[in-house]
């Protein structure tokens, strides 16, 4: 029998020796086409596969990038400032959308100002810039808003909303000449240098609860709270405050005082240092729940004939010229008392 060489037995079997020469190409077993693609029925080379998969996550990836980006910009006002809605108010001629975050650096007397209803992603108003909301609706999304700014209110007409935290910086100035209502969906920090609200309800109502802030006085004569909040700074009611809601909890360790109403179906937790001064007459204390003993804390009942709320307290301080009824209250802490 004729013994034939390797080369003859390719030469021979034209199959075998095409598969062998891509078998060589590839570094696979696995016959696979000059093209890259496989013959029917046999495995995809892996390499390959892997280069395309990572192809295909590389651009999803540029995709969703280039979408965030298109979503979301920072749109700064030139230095003249102008009507919000006109392109030219802002740098590039291009007014924010309702998912941009909006930047006021007007200088000198220039003020940007709100011509229509209006919604933007963020706020920031640059120290020494302006912004003048009169009787148009401004809504900030689900950005915070900082201002070091002026922030002027001019209108008690629409509704003024503030979806998530606002930070009054130093050197700010928030400005309500009317009596405009405002809705706070976030912490508020208040470290202005001037702050002067209307008689128009501020409602607080961040979802998972906020928290107030700050060395300036927060002086607002109607106060509501829809949700938990902390109180660590200082907040003045000079007409109501009022927690809403059964279960919601308006904590203090700062220094609140309600100086005509104290209502709500909520309660106030006095916790540690915090101190509480109601002025409201029996009629306007209708408070539902008030923890005066839990942490050492002062509660001052500070005006004229009132009935002193029948719980518990750390320290229990009585002022003013009339009587003062305590009927109900059964424990004073052992701290020292201003009766």
């Amino acid at each position: 029998m004729k013994t034939l060489a390797f080369s003859e037995l390719l030469h021979n079997n034209p199959a075998a020796s095409r598969d062998n020469r891509l078998t060589s190409l590839t570094g696979s077993d696995t016959p696979t086409r000059v093209d890259g693609s496989n013959q029917p029925g046999k495995k995809i080379n892996p390499f390959r596969k892997f280069l395309a998969s990572a192809k295909a996550i590389a651009l999803v990836m540029i995709l969703l990038f280039s979408v965030s980006m298109a979503q979301a910009a920072t749109i700064t006002s030139t230095a003249t400032g102008g009507v919000w809605a006109t392109g030219g108010t802002w740098v590039g001629g291009v007014a924010p959308t309702a998912t941009d975050i909006a930047v006021i650096a007007t200088t000198g007397a220039n003020s940007v100002t709100l011509g229509a209803a209006t919604t933007c992603g963020g706020l920031t108003i640059n120290a020494g810039a302006t912004l003048t909301i009169s009787t148009n609706t401004i809504t900030v999304n689900t950005g915070a808003t900082s201002i070091s700014g002026t922030i002027n209110f001019t209108s008690s007409t629409g509704t003024k909303t503030f979806n998530t935290d606002v930070t009054l910086n130093s050197g700010a100035v928030w400005s309500e000449t009317s009596n405009p209502s405002m809705t706070f969906g976030g912490s508020f920090t208040n470290n202005a240098t001037t702050f002067t609200a209307g008689s128009g309800t501020h409602t607080f109502s961040a979802a998972s609860g906020g928290t107030l802030s700050g060395t300036t006085a927060s002086v607002i004569q109607s106060a509501t709270f829809t949700t938990n909040y902390t109180n660590s700074g200082t907040l003045t009611c000079a007409t109501a405050l009022t927690v809403t809601g059964a279960a919601i909890r308006l904590t203090n360790t700062g220094t609140i005082t309600a100086t005509t109403a104290l209502a709500g179906t909520g309660g106030i937790t006095q916790g540690a240092s915090g101190i509480l001064n109601i002025g409201a007459s029996a009629a306007n204390l209708t408070l539902a729940t008030l923890d005066a003993s839990t942490n050492t804390n002062t509660v001052n009942y500070t005006t004229g004939s009132q009935t002193v709320k029948a719980v518990a307290y750390s320290t229990l301080g009585l002022s003013g010229t009339s009587a003062k009824t305590m009927t109900g209250v059964t424990t004073i802490g052992a701290g020292p008392q201003s009766l």
